[in-house]
């Protein structure tokens, strides 16, 4: 803003001396009252005016400052609505994240859970195999028996 100071108007009165009949000393007093009196109304005047110039400037000045405040509300509300938008974007991404880290730990899950189930049917076919080898024993042991021994059957 812009500060502005005024100046009132003052001005000397010069007294007037001299010699005359009264009469004409009246005269010049009533001059001189005339002469106060406009020299006062002149001060008043330019003391008006001069309260006047600065009530311009005030609400000059003040039209300014609302302008700035308004200018202020307007870039406070915009960072506020910048600043939400960014918090929900923030949250939406937490969120996301947060689903992303929930299926990583299911496929581990299932990841663990897959490895049980190969390690069971290993296990099975390990024991299949077993009871195959068992089997093929018993039959060429049955067979040999028989090649030894035709009488039995």
């Amino acid at each position: 803003g812009s500060s502005y100071t005024g100046s009132s108007y003052t001005g000397s009165s010069g007294s007037g001396s001299g010699s005359g009949s009264s009469s004409e000393y009246e005269d010049e007093e009533e001059d001189e009252e005339e002469v106060a009196s406009k020299k006062k109304e002149h001060e008043e005047q330019q003391r008006y005016f001069q309260l006047e110039q600065d009530m311009v400037i005030l609400k000059f000045e003040k039209f300014q400052l609302e302008a700035q405040a308004e200018q202020r509300n307007f870039e406070y509300n915009k960072n506020r609505t910048e600043h939400s938008r960014v918090k929900e974007l923030l949250a939406k991404t937490i969120e996301e994240a947060q689903e992303q880290v929930t299926q990583i730990e299911e496929l581990r899950k299932r990841k663990r859970e897959m490895i049980r189930e190969c390690r069971r049917m290993q296990i099975l076919t390990e024991d299949m195999e077993q009871e195959i080898l068992e089997a093929k024993i018993h039959y060429a042991t049955a067979q040999q028996a028989r090649e030894e021994h035709p009488t039995m059957k």
